[in-house]
Parts: structure tokens; sequence; C-alpha cells
């Protein structure tokens, strides 16, 4: 039986994902815990001053109580829905400062440079 790490040998993708994000394995339940609910991904997005903000437009199917209406069928429903993967954290267009996700991720690189530094300097962290 084939690996969850490796979709290919999974072509059925009878095996749950997993998400790879700076190192870090996250199982599909570990993944979808990250996220707090809050809706942000769910509303119109603009750019400004170089951080991607959300607007005041939710989407169509946004409950009052910021939980989805279709979430089982978003992505047909909604054509503009994106799916949230580590590559849609570490490009950072899609979701908002706040998110979990992205907060996450920050810490993440924030981890991998005070390790990379520290290497560098020649010290080991504690």
């Amino acid at each position: 039986m084939g690996s969850s790490r490796h979709r290919s040998r999974d072509p059925a993708g009878a095996l749950p994902p997993v998400y790879w994000l700076g190192g870090r394995r996250f199982t599909h339940g570990e993944w979808e815990a990250i996220c707090d609910g809050c809706g942000l991904c769910c509303y119109e997005k603009v750019r400004e001053h170089g951080r991607v903000v959300a607007t005041g437009t939710p989407c169509r199917f946004l409950a009052d109580d910021r939980s989805c209406r279709v979430y089982g069928e978003r992505f047909e429903a909604c054509g503009e829905c994106v799916k949230v993967t580590p590559e849609v954290v570490r490009q950072g267009e899609v979701l908002p400062d706040e998110c979990p996700y992205v907060l996450l991720w920050r810490e993440i690189e924030d981890q991998e440079a005070d390790g990379a530094l520290g290497r560098r300097r020649g010290r080991r962290r504690p």
C-alpha cells in the first residue's frame, strides 16, 4: 500500500492528504484545525501597503456565523473559492495577514531564520 506522503502511489485518493509547511508535517485534520473559523478568507481582498486585507464584502455563501453554507461543495459552488494549501499560504496573495495559517507560516519562517543565523555564527540552539 502507498505512503500518504507520496500521493502518486495513491492515484484513487483513498489515503488522507498530508500537508507540509516549512518542514512541518500536518495531517488533514491537523491542517483543518489551524483554521479558527474567522471567515476572513471568505471576503473579497485587496492589497494595501504590501498587505492582503479583507474588505467588507463577503462571499455570498458566508453565513452570519461566518461558516460556509456550502462548505462541502464550495469549490464547485464558488469559482473564486481557493483551497488553503501550504502553497497558497506561502504565496501570501490570498489570505489576510491575521489568518492563523499566515501567522503560523511567519512563525515557522522566523524560527528557520533564527536557526540559520545561529548556525552561521557557529552556535547551537538550545
